[in-house]
């Protein structure tokens, strides 16, 4: 437990203060939840499965995401060179 600058004076209601604050955080978590969960319903099957497509077709590739722009590099390089060779 810690002691203030006053002797024996613990920051127990302090403590508290900060637990009451992290619960009303909570109950704003839940009723972000909550609502996002609603609108998730309330939209009609169609347009989700359409925003699903969307967002994918919109992605960039795994190999991009996962590991940055030096693997397409060496796959572009390497493609180069062996379309070099069959020539």
């Amino acid at each position: 437990m810690i002691i203030s600058k006053k002797f024996g004076e613990s920051l127990y209601h302090e403590e508290l203060k900060e637990v009451s604050q992290m619960a009303i955080k909570g109950d704003e978590l839940v009723k972000f939840a909550t609502q996002q969960f609603v609108r998730y319903i309330e939209t009609p099957p169609q347009v989700r499965k359409e925003n699903r497509t969307s967002a994918k077709a919109s992605r960039e590739p795994w190999l991009t995401r996962w590991f940055g722009l030096g693997p397409i590099s060496l796959f572009i390089w390497w493609r180069g060179r062996t379309m070099n060779r069959q020539r």
